[in-house]
């Protein structure tokens, strides 16, 4: 088992997909060590229905409990959240608590809505700043890119699977030409590299 350091670089793990996402995301998932201390969230280009299946599935391959966030739910450490396909998810600082919760925005998205990958990436650059990492994975079109250059901005660490790997490079290739990403990695790197920096 990998032992992980008590002060962390990163408290965050987002990953983002489209088309091939859930295959890429499985791969990364099920890599993942059971002692993982970070909450890990997820926006995956789905209907809602299919998003219920796919969380159920991934739950039964994995290490680490995942399941579909709940409106108001703390983000605990060794979890994986699965944004659901009705809205675009914010992470946002619970007033009463202080600490990260799921919530939900009204607010449209430009190349995708329910869930946008820009919505809930932008909310974490907020949330965590610094201590944010973010991966774009396998999928068409462009969302992810607006969100993976907030995370970038704000010091936090960015992540894009590589062009051999992925079945669409469509978001990959748009969040790198767009100077948003740190690192561009082939899919089966991807988990290690992730518990390497934490």
């Amino acid at each position: 088992t990998h032992t992980f350091p008590d002060k962390l670089n990163y408290e965050i793990i987002a990953l983002g997909a489209s088309t091939g996402g859930p295959s890429a995301l499985e791969a990364i998932i099920t890599s993942l060590p059971e002692n993982i201390n970070v909450p890990v969230v997820i926006a995956q280009h789905m209907p809602s229905r299919f998003l219920e299946t796919f969380a159920v599935r991934l739950n039964e391959h994995s290490l680490l409990p995942v399941r579909l966030a709940k409106r108001g739910e703390m983000l605990s450490e060794g979890n994986i959240y699965i944004a659901p396909g009705e809205g675009n998810m914010r992470i946002e600082l619970n007033a009463l608590h202080g600490k990260p919760a799921v919530t939900f925005t009204d607010k449209t998205f430009q190349e995708f809505n329910n869930p946008s990958i820009d919505c809930l990436f932008e909310s974490i650059a907020r949330t965590y700043g610094e201590k944010s990492m973010g991966v774009i994975l396998t999928g068409m079109g462009k969302d992810g890119t607006i969100g993976l250059s907030a995370i970038k901005k704000s010091g936090g660490l960015t992540l894009a699977q590589d062009e051999c790997s992925s079945v669409v490079f469509g978001m990959p290739k748009s969040a790198v030409d767009a100077n948003a990403v740190d690192q561009v990695l082939p899919l089966k790197d991807i988990p290690a590299f992730i518990i390497s920096h934490l």
